[in-house]
């Protein structure tokens, strides 16, 4: 009896083994060029990387910026689904662009909540850490649509070098309500001055 509750969990074991086997057939390599990337407040940036897969199985791939980036850049990261056949290798990588915008990160001195602001660029540039993570993205619908994605454990470092770009209060649209309320004032001021002639000539008469 012993024996064979022996050999059943022997042969648990290797099942679970192969089934780990078989999950790791699946994964994907990352290609880069670059570790820092300069981008200003506010501007769209992308990065081009290359994608392959030397294993046995063909994936969907999208990448993502990890938690310490997400935290300094806009929702709109956006990297387009690429198909990856089974056994590509680095030197044929799949271009696969990441577009992100970098949030405003530096201190502006507004006169009223978020308008009429200036910013002056007065301290050091700041850096941010992170990384660009690969994505296993499925179909989650019969007509084909992108759902939902899945890591799968690859990854590699960017650093992003955030630029500050001063620039001064606008006053344009302080100076364009100004002009608007001197036209009312002027449009009212001479509408009273008919009304109050006609009066004057309806006395006379």
């Amino acid at each position: 009896m012993r024996k064979i509750g022996l050999l059943a969990v022997l042969f648990v074991l290797v099942v679970l083994f192969s089934m780990s086997l078989v999950d790791a057939r699946k994964g994907v390599g990352i290609k880069w060029d670059l570790n820092t990337l300069l981008v200003e407040e506010g501007k769209p940036v992308c990065v081009d990387y290359g994608v392959y897969n030397p294993w046995d199985e063909d994936v969907q791939i999208g990448l993502e910026l990890g938690s310490e980036l997400s935290a300094v850049t806009t929702d709109s990261a956006f990297s387009e689904p690429r198909f990856v056949k089974a056994h590509t290798s680095s030197q044929d990588a799949v271009p696969v662009s990441l577009c992100f915008k970098a949030e405003n990160v530096y201190e502006m001195d507004c006169l009223v909540g978020s308008f009429l602001c200036t910013q002056k660029c007065a301290g050091p540039e700041k850096f941010y850490e992170g990384e660009v993570v690969a994505v296993e993205i499925k179909n989650d619908t019969a007509q084909g649509a992108f759902g939902s994605s899945t890591s799968i454990g690859v990854s590699t470092k960017l650093k992003l070098k955030v630029s500050c770009v001063p620039f001064s209060r606008d006053w344009t649209v302080v100076f364009a309500v100004l002009f608007v309320i001197a036209i009312f004032i002027v449009v009212y001021a001479l509408r009273r001055r008919r009304m109050s002639k006609r009066g004057e000539e309806n006395v006379v008469v």
